[in-house]
């Protein structure tokens, strides 16, 4: 029981030291405020309670005399004009082009006709030369676009040829 009482006794001792050595801290922090409060300027803040006060006085006054009936009134006209107001406002809207927009629309569609003519030729000169590949490398005839239909020599197969002739005759 002593030893209970003791250490009781021992860890109230500490909690009051700490609590010392805390409020130490805080007196040397507070006495650090003060010196340094008075390096910044001191601020006026004027005490307006008395005008206040006048104004309150005023404004009760002004209630006080200002009958509810005038209030009444006023709310009943406030509701008449809301009452006025129509559930659905009729809004008539048009869609129309300025004169900017309408240039700029008929840019749009001629740059949309122009890529169109283009993308038409780039396709029609791709199965063109695709043809003409095709010509060329079967030994075909070949029709020009006047319609007419030439055949075509194939000068790299000839010359080949002539020239697999000319190398026999010097072997020989």
């Amino acid at each position: 029981m002593k030893d209970e009482a003791l250490e009781k006794l021992d860890t109230q001792e500490e909690v009051i030291n700490q609590l010392i050595k805390d409020n130490r801290d805080l007196q040397e922090r507070q006495s650090a405020m003060e010196t340094k409060a008075s390096l910044y300027p001191q601020v006026y803040i004027p005490d307006y309670n008395d005008e206040l006060k006048q104004m309150g006085s005023q404004l009760t006054l002004l209630n006080e005399n200002y009958a509810k009936e005038r209030w009444q009134a006023r709310l009943d006209q406030l509701d008449k004009r809301i009452q006025a107001i129509p559930k659905v406002i009729p809004v008539e809207h048009h869609h129309h082009f300025g004169p900017k927009s309408k240039w700029m629309l008929i840019i749009y569609f001629m740059l949309i006709l122009l890529v169109a003519v283009l993308t038409g030729t780039t396709i029609g000169y791709a199965f063109e030369a695709h043809e003409l590949r095709i010509a060329h490398q079967t030994g075909g005839i070949v029709v020009d676009s006047s319609g007419d239909n030439k055949p075509k020599e194939n000068n790299i197969k000839k010359s080949k040829s002539k020239s697999h002739k000319h190398q026999s005759k010097h072997n020989d």
